[in-house]
Formats: structure tokens, sequence, C-alpha cells
């Protein structure tokens, strides 16, 4: 069996690993915006992909 390390640890806890993947989600729609150029224009196409 394998050793775990820290962050393994850390990311099994539940609260932990939810705000983790809500900061993740937010910082991915933040960037799309900001490849977008803020005017929401590939919000169709960020959906189809």
């Amino acid at each position: 069996m394998a050793k775990r390390g820290k962050t393994d640890n850390i990311l099994s806890l539940l609260t932990v690993s939810l705000l983790f993947v809500a900061f993740a989600v937010v910082g991915v729609c933040n960037a799309v915006n900001i490849i977008n150029g803020f005017n929401g224009l590939a919000k169709s196409c960020d959906v189809v992909n």
C-alpha cells in the first residue's frame, strides 16, 4: 500500500475538499471570462465543449 502524503490527508476532509473544488470551479470560470474578454460571447462554446 502506498504511503499517503500530507496533501492527500488534508483533502480527505470533506469541508476542505469542498472548499478546494469550489475555489477551482470559480477560478476556471474567471479564467474563461478573462480569455473571453469579459463579454460572454464564448459562453455557448464553453457549454458545448
